[in-house]
């Protein structure tokens, strides 16, 4: 009888095994090796003053035309095709500067963008297997000098081969090469500026999150940047929530969304301030910024239906440690009545 119980134990766990791997079987995960091998490099030209720089960091006149380069091999063993694309910089909401948005809105505080200045903006290179090509630009520079510079990258990808109507889950690395270009009619420095144009209540990965949208002005990159961000009831000092970071960039002539987190959780309506100090590491240049802003009912409301909130639970350490006071002194007083009962 413990035999043929053993024997039913091994069968219902082997069953489950070839039940998993049959379900395993029906997730295709794709690890395309050629995905990362190909390289990309800038033909640095004769008219860049610093040779030793990798990207582009050209100093040209008013209306001067050149053209520019880059270097793009197929390293893998078969045919391939690549998107080439020239991005204007914009800054992430992690105070990094990103070159890889084609569809970035321009700043009205911008005069000009890259793909103002840079064509073609946008091309696709067919390579064979282990074939090399220069990929060429043309710049032209506008008619009027501009203080400053205005910054961008040309943006490579390999063109995703897999179709959309693959069965299963299709899971792959992308790799992406960049290659950045800075364009400038003089070296005169910039003073930096920062401004704070708005805030609002959202979600960041599905969390409740205040956004402070932060903007540089200028066209000049202010890095190495700390920003202190407090979220308080409008008229009140109390501090609601807090968010710090530092080692931020922003890239010039771009604003963007500085998230302050609620700690997971519920949005509530009602007038708040949003206060930023932010300081820059090279310089010292520091700002001290406000913004009051208003988060109706039905905002908050769609927000926090939609939003993961963590259970704040209720505060059972505080009612136990309450209780077991009020149980001590009625065992006290009880006590007490009792001695003074027997000693009577």
């Amino acid at each position: 009888m413990l035999k043929m119980k053993y024997i039913e134990r091994i069968s219902l766990f082997m069953m489950l095994v070839v039940s998993f791997l049959v379900t395993l079987g029906s997730m295709k995960v794709y690890a395309d090796s050629s995905e990362s091998a190909y390289s990309v490099s800038a033909n640095i030209p004769s008219f860049q003053s610093n040779q030793k720089l990798s990207y582009f960091d050209l100093q040209l006149k008013p209306k001067q035309k050149e053209t520019i380069s880059i270097h793009l091999t197929n390293n893998s063993q078969e045919n391939a095709v690549y998107l080439v694309n020239v991005n204007n910089a914009a800054t992430n909401s992690n105070g990094v500067i990103d070159y890889n948005q084609t569809d970035f809105k321009q700043d009205p505080s911008a005069n000009y963008v890259l793909k103002q200045m840079v064509t073609p903006v946008a091309q696709e290179v067919s390579l064979a297997a282990g074939e090399s090509k220069d990929v060429s630009f043309q710049i032209t520079m506008p008619d009027q000098a501009f203080k400053g510079i205005v910054l961008g990258g040309i943006h490579v990808t390999k063109k995703d081969t897999i179709s959309k109507k693959v069965a299963g889950t299709a899971i792959r690395n992308k790799y992406a090469y960049v290659i950045g270009v800075k364009l400038r009619n003089t070296e005169d420095q910039i003073v930096p500026d920062l401004k704070l144009r708005s805030a609002k209540a959202g979600l960041q990965n599905s969390y409740t999150t205040i956004f402070a949208n932060l903007q540089n002005p200028t066209p000049t990159i202010i890095s190495k940047v700390s920003i202190d961000a407090k979220i308080t009831r409008k008229g009140s000092k109390k501090v609601l929530y807090e968010t710090k970071k530092e080692s931020l960039a922003i890239a010039p002539n771009t604003n963007f969304d500085f998230p302050v987190s609620l700690n997971k959780r519920k949005i509530a309506a009602g007038e708040y301030t949003v206060t930023i100090d932010a300081k820059e590491g090279q310089t010292n240049h520091s700002w001290h910024l406000t913004k009051d802003f208003t988060i109706k009912a039905d905002k908050a409301k769609k927000i926090n239906n939609e939003a993961v909130i963590e259970d704040q639970g209720i505060p059972y350490l505080p009612i136990i440690i309450g209780v077991g006071i009020l149980l001590v002194l009625v065992i006290l007083i009880l006590s007490y009545k009792l001695l003074k009962k027997k000693s009577r």
